[in-house]
């Protein structure tokens, strides 16, 4: 006949000592270590973990054009140069404003005929960026800094040179990030020469750009402590098991305590 268990129970087997003996200084180097394992582990895997200090956030940028620009037209009308100024504003963490503009150099079709008309440009905004956004959090209050762009128009001589592209777009790149216009078509719709008026129409698709933003420290914490936790739980669960197996095998010489009611 097989017999059926019909109860179980755990038996705990607690331990005593004095707070300086060894088996005492021994259990507390096991705590350390179990929450130091997790520390070593993240900070050589951290590479490799996903914790870094820059995060890419996309974000469709407020864009409005706030009617500045340059139309340099040379002598013989083959090509021109057009430059628009934009305002555009990110938001998703601090209200940034990155230059914004459209340099581009406008070549008429070869036949040299085309005097009168419409030129219709289609293109989309990009964000050209060599460094990330910082953003002021609680701790520290610093955020990324732009230089807008500097033409003289008060001077009684004005330099012509500073309005070309190669000077307007050197004064743009010089910022950790800028806004720029990239054109992918172009159109030419001739009308009746008695017009005689040549008109540039820009159709912009605003779609979400790619930003780097450098994380506080509060973000990194956070993910810091994502992964901490779960190298946490194994390593307090493989540490309280050497313990166990010392304090079992009277590896580490305590004091039993035994409950009353066992000695009788």
């Amino acid at each position: 006949m097989r017999f059926i268990p019909l109860h179980t129970t755990n038996t705990a087997i607690v331990y005593k000592n004095s707070l300086c003996s060894f088996a005492s200084l021994l259990v507390l180097a096991f705590i350390a270590l179990s929450v130091m394992l997790p520390v070593l582990l993240v900070s050589l895997l951290s590479p490799y973990s996903g914790i870094s200090e820059s995060r890419v956030l996309y974000e469709q940028p407020n864009v409005a054009y706030n009617y500045q620009y340059i139309f340099d037209v040379p002598a013989r009308l083959m090509h021109f140069d057009l430059v628009l100024f934009f305002d555009a504003h990110l938001q998703h963490k601090c209200d940034l404003s990155p230059p914004s503009v459209l340099a581009y150099q406008l070549q008429l079709p070869p036949s040299g005929r085309f005097r009168n008309g419409r030129i219709q440009l289609k293109g989309e905004l990009q964000l050209k960026q060599y460094v990330e956004f910082t953003c002021p959090f609680p701790g520290r209050d610093i955020k990324t800094k732009f230089r807008p762009v500097h033409v003289e128009t008060n001077a009684s001589y004005a330099d012509m040179s500073q309005y070309k592209i190669e000077s307007l777009m050197a004064q743009i790149k010089a910022n950790p990030a800028y806004f720029q216009l990239s054109i992918e078509e172009t159109y030419y719709r001739p009308t009746s020469p008695r017009l005689n008026r040549l008109s540039i129409e820009l159709e912009l698709d605003v779609l979400q750009v790619p930003g780097r933003y450098h994380l506080s420290i509060w973000e990194r914490l956070g993910q810091f402590w994502l992964y901490f936790a779960s190298f946490f739980g194994i390593s307090f669960y493989i540490v309280n098991k050497v313990k166990d197996f010392l304090f079992g095998r009277h590896i580490i010489r305590s004091w039993e305590i035994i409950p009353w009611k066992k000695l009788y």
